[in-house]
């Protein structure tokens, strides 16, 4: 991982390991922040995940796992569209520091 500012969004996604019908989240999340690679790169990984967080998009996933309902995943997905939304600003932050 080259931008440290996008490890809160893996350590969000972990708890998904191992849900098969969680897999292409966390496939996306994971393979969002491994290819940023420029703060320009991983602002719009973040603004990616934000995006998929709608319920239109991630929000119509079938589960099957108790604890896991309607309600409790679209809580989760508003808690990983506000991480994402820190850490873009986190990296925002950092370059206006840098410069």
């Amino acid at each position: 991982m080259n931008i440290p500012e996008l490890l809160p969004l893996l350590e969000k996604v972990e708890t998904l390991r191992g849900r098969p019908w969680a897999a292409d989240v966390l496939a996306y999340v994971e393979d969002a922040v491994h290819r940023a690679n420029t703060p320009s790169t991983a602002q719009s990984a973040c603004e990616k995940v934000i995006g998929m967080c709608n319920p239109k998009a991630w929000g119509d996933i079938y589960i099957e796992e108790p604890g896991w309902a309607w309600p409790a995943w679209h809580r989760f997905l508003d808690e990983l569209s506000e991480v994402a939304t820190q850490c873009g600003q986190a990296i925002f932050d950092h370059r206006a520091i840098g410069r």
